[in-house]
Formats: structure tokens, C-alpha cells, sequence
């Protein structure tokens, strides 16, 4: 057996170029795996959202008074974008699931939270609109083919 060789370079986690990877999906869909725009369908389930502003009375400006919202904007940015992007290319073929929280729940050092994050999730996938669309258009027994990588 031969060990494969390390990758060096640099990375960026996803979280912050595709906090939402909704379009590297269906980009992927489409690009490599050869699937046509029109018979992919997304059901895009969110880790909850919160309402974010940047509308706070800018005092000092600069990049002093933004460094402490400019990762925070960027992610909610990217999200924001990522979903418009995806409804305006599948339309109905388009689905989120996104329950709107308070902010302390998102925080990442809040590991208390995650009991009552769990009981939101699964009562957000219960709605009725949500339980809908997902037996139709993506629990419904139609067969699905297999990705296959040519290389």
C-alpha cells in the first residue's frame, strides 16, 4: 500500500466563501456530473438564520468600526446571495428550509444551545409547507442515478 502525497497550499474553509453551498451544488451538478439545469432540484436545509443588520450608527467608520461585523456580513452576504442566485435559476425546483432564531442561539461558543436548536430544526422540517415539498419533489420513490467519475 502507498501512502498518498500531503497537499500543501493555501485553503479557505467553506463556511466562508460557501456558507450557504447551495450554487457550488448546482454547479457541480451541472458541470461535473453532466446533469441538465432544468432536471436538477434543491432542497437546501439552512443551520438556522438570524435577523442581521449593519445598521448600527457608525461612529468612527473605517475599518476599525467594521472589523467587528465584516465576517458576519460577508457570510450573511454570501447566503443571501447564494439563494437568490438559486431561486432565479431552478425557481419552483428550489426549496429552503430556514427557521429564523435569536442571535444568542447562533453563537458559536454556545454549546447549551444545541438541545433547543435540535427541537427548532425538527419543528421547522414538521411545517406543513416544508413536509410538503419534500415528499413530493424529493421523497417521492423516483429513482435517482448514481454519480459516476470518469477519471
Amino acid at each position: 500500500m502507498h501512502a498518498l502525497p500531503a497537499h500543501r497550499g493555501v485553503f479557505i474553509d467553506g463556511g466562508l466563501w460557501a456558507n450557504c453551498p447551495t450554487m457550488v451544488g448546482i454547479v457541480e451538478a451541472v458541470s461535473f456530473c453532466g446533469q441538465k439545469l432544468e432536471d436538477v432540484h434543491v432542497l437546501s436545509i439552512s443551520t438556522t438564520n438570524y435577523p442581521f443588520s449593519i445598521a448600527e450608527p457608525i461612529q468612527l467608520g473605517g475599518l476599525l468600526n467594521w472589523s467587528r461585523k465584516i465576517i458576519e456580513t460577508f457570510m450573511f452576504g454570501q447566503v443571501q446571495g447564494a439563494v437568490a442566485q438559486a431561486t432565479c435559476l431552478l425557481r419552483d425546483r428550489f426549496h429552503r428550509i430556514d427557521y429564523m432564531t435569536e442571535p444568542r442561539i447562533n453563537a458559536m461558543d454556545n454549546a447549551k444551545a444545541v438541545q433547543e436548536l435540535v427541537v427548532l430544526g425538527r419543528g421547522e422540517a414538521e411545517k406543513i409547507e416544508h413536509r410538503q415539498v419534500a415528499r413530493e419533489r424529493f421523497l417521492n420513490g423516483l429513482p435517482i442515478l448514481s454519480f459516476s467519475s470518469s477519471s
